[in-house]
């Protein structure tokens, strides 16, 4: 079950991935026109964001384990998110090489959002 606080938490971080996301496609697009990028760090962000949904439900459940099972349960999910974004990876590298650095922004502004939340989250 999600409170409120933590549901606003989410909120906030998706919203500045999204603020960050767009930034960087408008300056990208603006200056170096690069169709490929942008679906990079589009699918980048879409799948960093559906990262930190699955993270959020993941550890609301492993709440409600004992302490081993618990355990077992957040590794088993921490692997099935690598993997996910391990076949993103080799997808883009295989049939769209051009999209991958795209990708891996996009990826790390889960990580950008949190670093920048006090300032988009001024109260």
């Amino acid at each position: 079950m999600i409170d409120q606080s933590q549901q606003k938490l989410l909120k906030g971080i998706i919203k500045g991935m999204l603020v960050i996301s767009l930034t960087i496609i408008i300056i990208s697009f603006v200056f170096f026109k690069n169709i490929a990028f942008v679906i990079g760090v589009i699918v980048g962000t879409l799948t960093a964001i559906l990262q930190l949904i699955d993270i959020n439900k993941s550890m609301n459940k492993a709440l409600d384990r004992s302490p081993e099972k618990a355990k077992s349960y957040t590794i088993k999910k921490s692997i099935s998110r690598y993997f996910i974004i391990m076949v993103i990876l080799i997808l883009a590298i295989k049939f769209y090489p051009d999209t991958v650095v795209g990708i891996i922004i996009g990826l790390f502004l889960l990580k950008m959002s949190i670093y920048l939340m006090p300032l988009f989250n001024k109260t």
